[in-house]
């Protein structure tokens, strides 16, 4: 991922993993959208709320610039991911 979300502790710069997968998700990233689909051993519900969220902004913004489920396939995420938000979204996956 290109950017990765850090605070500063106690001098030492603290990486937040789950900021920074959001953030490039945010940004419509292929590496962020192939780690989320990636997070399969966890069912998608279990998944944080905001990385859900983050994810269904990811496709819903894909789709109304005219991307289709072929072009988010091909640009990371994987068939089940892409169902369950597709589904989340009332658009039947």
């Amino acid at each position: 991922m290109k950017t990765l979300s850090t605070e500063v502790t106690e001098g030492k710069p603290v990486v937040d993993p789950m900021r920074s997968l959001i953030e490039n998700l945010s940004k419509g990233e292929r590496q962020a959208r192939e780690t989320l689909s990636g997070m399969s051993q966890r069912p998608w519900e279990q998944l944080p709320s905001r990385l859900k969220s983050a994810a269904r902004d990811d496709v819903s913004a894909a789709l109304q610039s005219g991307r289709t489920r072929a072009d988010l396939l091909a640009d990371g995420y994987k068939v089940h991911t892409l169902t369950h938000i597709l589904r989340d979204l009332g658009l039947g996956g």
